[in-house]
């Protein structure tokens, strides 16, 4: 099973399709930025051949942890599973997205306007969305998803077409530890994993659990060790059963710092059985420099001879089943120009051959800032 792994920083509608402008040439423009960034996203997935694409980091409007979300963000992931139909394959299908921020407040901390969602987007030909959990007949409008019981219902019409037809599963969002306390990641207001099951449609036709995470950059290493107790707990594979944590996980593998240990090993060793780290090996850079400074003083503008940071966040753990090593599809396939034509041109004219390397149909529309496709690459796992 292939998963590719994506945060699309800050994602909205407008990064994919974005008809402003005060002008007709404004327009031209801002649509011609947008669909680069589309291009890179559906070729990607085309040329990675996933099973399941996971996007992190979309917006949406603030509301009630795992009910509907709505707004610019879901917007963009519905834009999005409509291109992967049109330009990958018909058979791509999308989990009805859900808050999985909670609406609570760290004590100063100022209250937030949107809030996260989740893209979840799988090939129903290859796989079978399972659940664990259930859309409720007595909430269908809004949700929140119920643990399995006796009154399943069919997801409002609004998503005909995104599932298929009667499906009632839907991912889980909370959870309980052996006292009877929630699981929280570390923090009552902070972001919550979803957690998605699948069933392979052929081989053994194993069950998959996918665990998606997004923690908090301030409190992440709190935030995996609550992770690797929740999956050690809820997400413990049985018989032809894999767990995969992943997402982007806000601790640098190429930076350790000792209290990282304690979050590896919450999932290595602690965990029973023990899971095992699926990253780009050997371990390399998933973070891409900026195409501009737009507006912002910065020394990080990338060239082609330096266009990542030395920071790897986007990774996960894998129970149960072999796990292949997590590279990221090449993105210069995207550039217009090749990277070693770029990388060619000599040191005499370096201000030249940096502006076409960061010109919009070569970096410029895969990195940041924002009118770029995202800051992280997309990372592949095979599992």
């Amino acid at each position: 099973m292939n998963v590719l792994i994506w945060n699309m920083q800050n994602f909205t509608l407008g990064r994919v399709f974005d008809p402003r402008g005060k002008t007709p040439n404004d327009a031209f423009d801002n649509m011609d930025r947008a669909q680069a960034n589309l291009a890179y996203f559906t070729r990607t997935v085309r040329d990675a051949a996933p099973d399941l694409v996971v996007v992190i980091e979309a917006r949406c409007s603030r509301g009630p942890l795992g009910r509907l979300a709505s707004g610019s963000g879901v917007d963009g992931l519905q834009f999005l599973f409509l291109a992967l139909r049109t330009a990958v394959s018909g058979d791509w299908m999308l989990v009805p997205p859900l808050v999985v921020n909670p609406v609570v407040y760290e004590a100063g901390e100022a209250q937030r306007t949107r809030s996260e969602t989740v893209g979840l987007f799988w090939r129903n030909d290859k796989l079978g969305f399972a659940g664990p959990w259930i859309w409720p007949q007595a909430a269908q409008a809004t949700g929140p998803p119920v643990a399995p019981g006796p009154a399943p219902a069919s997801y409002p019409a609004f998503y005909d077409g995104f599932v298929p037809t009667g499906l009632q599963a839907a991912p889980a969002y909370e959870w309980f530890d052996g006292e009877g306390q929630a699981f929280e990641f570390p923090n009552a207001g902070d972001r919550r994993p979803l957690v998605a099951r699948f069933v392979e449609q052929s081989g053994t036709k194993r069950t998959v659990n996918v665990v998606a995470f997004h923690p908090s950059p301030a409190r992440a290493v709190g935030a995996l060790r609550k992770l690797a107790a929740m999956v050690d707990q809820y997400c413990k594979p049985g018989a032809n059963e894999v767990t995969l944590v992943a997402g982007d996980m806000n601790v640098n593998l190429l930076t350790t710092k000792p209290n990282h240990a304690s979050a590896f090993s919450a999932f290595e060793t602690t965990a029973n059985p023990p899971y095992t780290r699926v990253a780009p090996s050997p371990p390399a850079p998933t973070i891409v420099r900026r195409s501009s400074t737009s507006g912002k003083k910065t020394t990080e503008l990338a060239t082609p001879a330096l266009y990542t940071k030395q920071e790897c966040l986007d990774y996960g753990w894998v129970c149960y089943g072999a796990a292949a090593s997590a590279p990221f599809p090449e993105f210069t396939s995207e550039m217009a120009t090749p990277l070693a034509s770029l990388q060619g041109i000599p040191d005499e004219t370096a201000a030249y051959r940096n502006d076409a390397f960061r010109s919009r149909w070569n970096f410029g529309h895969i990195g940041p800032p924002t009118p770029g496709t995202s800051d992280h690459l997309p990372v592949l796992m095979v599992i």
